[in-house]
């Protein structure tokens, strides 16, 4: 059948065309750098042009953190569901969202983002209100066999699934998303929870908060490069 279909046809014929740009790609290509996370609206700039979440997104000049949670006793595919609702969330909002929601999964996903949290602190020095998910999500572990009886006898095989949950933060661009709110309620919110970052970044370094505000200009003549001290100033 199919050779009568092809006899008689060139071999340009049935050649097939070269596949094309489509669904997330072709958007992509069409899309301006502005709205790809361009130099020109201060958001960081990505090394892939994927949008989903299993993209290995590699932010540049961005602090990220990962954190695996592995052999987690739970169906990936519904706590996937879960995952998906708090993904490019604020860190603080998530975790709020998180308990309210009737889920079995949700405490999991709350204890994970909470160590991915503490972990961002202990390699960048951030808190977690400096914090927003830029990946959440979960893929299939290695299962295990079990017996499942059913009537006259008879038995089948059932699986007990796991699944490996895998986070990312990054450091939240507070000023680039105040620029781009598209109303008055979202840029106030944005630069309340930029207050709020900076409030509790003081409160846990202290002094140590923000070292390159505090550091005087190189034209200063106060001292050779460095903030003069009240102790060591004279009345």
């Amino acid at each position: 059948k199919n050779r009568r279909r092809t006899k008689g046809r060139s071999p340009q014929a049935t050649t097939p065309p070269p596949m094309a740009a489509s669904g997330v790609f072709a958007r992509c290509a069409r899309r301006p750098l502005a709205a790809r996370g361009g130099q020109n609206t201060g958001l960081p700039v990505c090394s892939t042009t994927r949008s989903t979440h299993y993209a290995v997104k590699r932010l540049v000049g961005v602090p990220t953190t990962g954190y695996i949670e592995k052999n987690i006793r739970h169906s990936p595919w519904k706590l996937n569901l879960v995952a998906k609702a708090v993904r490019r969330m604020w860190l603080p909002e998530a975790i709020d969202q998180l308990s309210f929601m009737n889920k079995k999964g949700a405490p999991t996903i709350t204890d994970a983002l909470l160590k991915a949290a503490e972990k961002a602190g202990d390699e960048h020095e951030l808190v977690p209100e400096e914090l927003e998910i830029e990946r959440c999500f979960a893929t299939p572990a290695p299962f295990l066999k079990r017996m499942n009886y059913h009537a006259k006898g008879k038995s089948g095989l059932r699986k007990v699934r796991y699944a490996h949950l895998n986070i990312m933060v990054a450091k939240c661009p507070f000023d680039a998303y105040v620029e781009q709110a598209k109303h008055k309620g979202a840029r106030n919110r944005w630069e309340r929870r930029r207050e709020e970052a900076r409030a509790m970044r003081v409160r846990v370094l202290g002094e140590f908060a923000f070292p390159k505000e505090e550091e005087a200009p190189e034209g200063d003549s106060s001292g050779a490069g460095g903030v003069t001290s009240p102790a060591s100033s004279g009345p």
